[in-house]
């Protein structure tokens, strides 16, 4: 048997509000099944800090007015995200 997987980050500042992440999180139940797992999730951008692609939270945190990432480290110590995953991508443009 065979096991696929999907996952789908965007940018949290482009266009993600809470209504919009509510509904990709629907659309992403609906396809799954037991050999297919869509994952769900954003790239938090941080222009000084990098970027972090987080999966399988049940929320977005926006980086708007966040000067580092203490703020996304806290908001995903909270128990509501505690399996969420976190990938670093890749570092803020200054260090391109």
């Amino acid at each position: 048997m065979f096991f696929y997987f999907f996952a789908l980050t965007e940018h949290e500042y482009v266009w993600l509000d809470n209504g919009k992440y509510e509904k990709l999180q629907q659309i992403s139940a609906s396809f799954q099944s037991d050999n297919f797992l869509p994952i769900l999730g954003f790239e938090y951008s941080n222009l000084i800090a990098g970027h972090y692609v987080v999966l399988n939270t049940n929320t977005f945190k926006s980086s708007w007015g966040d000067l580092s990432p203490d703020d996304l480290y806290s908001w995903l110590k909270k128990p509501e995200q505690k399996d969420a995953l976190v990938i670093f991508a890749h570092p803020g443009f200054h260090f391109y």
